[in-house]
């Protein structure tokens, strides 16, 4: 049995195929643009951004990355009015059945090469945020977190590299140094949650982890 290929935007070819106006009210919406050539202000710009390749790929990426209808409003602007009738319509991402059909549609892409990039960027690890790099928006990195996937990006880096070299080669080196760049990265996020003792210290001499001496402390709370 073949295998029935999956789009998030087959709803909106399919409410243009059909001859009489859906039910649904957003896919009717879009019937009637079509159709009879009435519409308002938010289908006129679900239908923009869906039949301009550019604005497309660009918003499909942020949605397959994850973004919240907040997050596009603030951060590219779009109307709360359009966003609802453009995921039903043109992205619907609950039409992949897991993960694995998601990355299956991604590989499979026929847009752009750009789009692409977009998308493969989306599917990956912060991938809303690389997607904003790429377009030339604002991130939002925390620097504990950028720490932690760089230890995880130069482990794996240097893992795959060593398996596949030769012994004494210059890529074993390099996986080498990879390896004990990660190293460095996991020190550093294991000092982050470890107790600073200046700070401790700095503590106890303003009394900021001692107290006060009219507080009934509980006998069992006493220490040596």
């Amino acid at each position: 049995m073949p295998r029935r290929e999956r789009h998030p935007d087959e709803r909106y070819f399919a409410a243009l195929r059909v001859q009489d106006e859906p039910a649904h009210p957003l896919e009717a919406a879009l019937w009637r643009l079509r159709h009879q050539g009435v519409g308002d202000e938010a289908i006129l710009r679900v239908v923009d951004l869906y039949e301009d390749v550019f604005e497309r790929e660009i918003l499909q990426a942020w949605i397959i990355a994850g973004a919240s209808d907040d997050a596009l409003n603030k951060r590219l602007d779009i109307s709360h009015t359009v966003l609802p009738y453009y995921r039903h319509l043109c992205c619907n991402t609950q039409v992949f059945r897991d993960k694995l059909e998601l990355f299956r549609w991604v590989k499979n892409y026929q847009g752009t090469r750009e789009g692409k990039l977009l998308l493969e960027r989306a599917v990956h690890v912060d991938g809303l945020e690389a997607v904003a790099h790429l377009c030339g928006v604002a991130t939002v990195l925390d620097a504990a977190h950028v720490n932690e996937q760089a230890m995880r990006e130069t482990y794996f880096r240097g893992m795959g590299t060593l398996r596949s070299s030769q012994i004494s080669s210059a890529d074993a080196a390099a996986a080498h140094s990879q390896l004990k760049t990660a190293g460095a990265f996991a020190q550093a996020t294991q000092r982050r949650g470890a107790p600073n003792l200046n700070e401790v210290l700095f503590k106890l001499k303003h009394r900021e982890m001692t107290m006060q001496a009219d507080e009934d402390i509980p006998r069992g709370e006493i220490l040596n």
